[in-house]
């Protein structure tokens, strides 16, 4: 039996789908991170996957932050060739970063998510 709450969540998604419909500049990363944060992961990585098809055109900052966070979601459903892509991703722009550099280890020794 499916909660009210994830029923809730599934309809906040369609909202923000169809919010991004009508205004292009809605940011699909933040909707992501709540989704993240809600624990609703499939549905952090269905607005990763959208926010994905914006990232070339936005600053290196915000690139970091999207891949990392694409990254984690990806690794928590077990999709860890992606997660790998993501995590070296964020390396290619910056080689020093701790958060990329960590969860990539984890990854690729079997200590992650």
């Amino acid at each position: 039996v499916r909660s009210v709450a994830t029923e809730q969540f599934d309809l906040a998604f369609e909202e923000f789908v169809k919010a991004k419909e009508l205004n292009q500049s809605l940011d699909m990363k933040i909707v992501g991170r709540i989704f993240l944060q809600s624990g609703e992961i499939g549905l952090a990585f269905k607005s990763f996957e959208m926010a994905g098809e914006d990232i070339e055109n936005k600053p290196k900052s915000e690139k970091i932050e999207f891949f990392n966070l694409f990254g984690l979601t990806a690794e928590a459903l077990y999709k860890n060739g992606l997660a790998e892509e993501m995590y070296r991703k964020v390396l290619g722009i910056d080689p020093d970063n701790v958060e990329a550099n960590l969860h990539l280890a984890q990854l690729l020794t079997g200590t992650g998510i």
